[in-house]
């Protein structure tokens, strides 16, 4: 693996589970009296299932691609992607 590579994914997977943690983390506060303390963090809650959303998209094409290369699927036709590209799981 080249060392772009593995900066890149190490990257990556520190802010997915940065977000995670969060977002584990925001979505667990409760008032005690059941009135939003918080109003920004009650707003933001959208933006953040958002965004976990498309984090779990990318994780599950991630995970599709590494099934497609195992069993030997061509999985670039199937994306209609430029079969020229190179695109691996990581």
């Amino acid at each position: 693996m080249r060392r772009k590579d593995a900066v890149s994914i190490a990257f990556w997977s520190g802010a997915s589970l940065v977000m995670l943690i969060f977002g584990t983390f925001f979505l667990c506060i409760k008032s005690s009296d059941n009135d939003n303390d918080y109003p920004e963090l009650v707003t933001s809650i959208n933006i953040l299932r958002l965004t976990l959303v498309i984090i779990y998209i990318i994780f599950c094409t991630a995970c599709a691609i590494k099934v497609f290369l195992k069993y030997g699927v061509n999985y670039l036709y199937i994306f209609e992607l430029d079969p020229n590209t190179k695109m691996t799981s990581d």
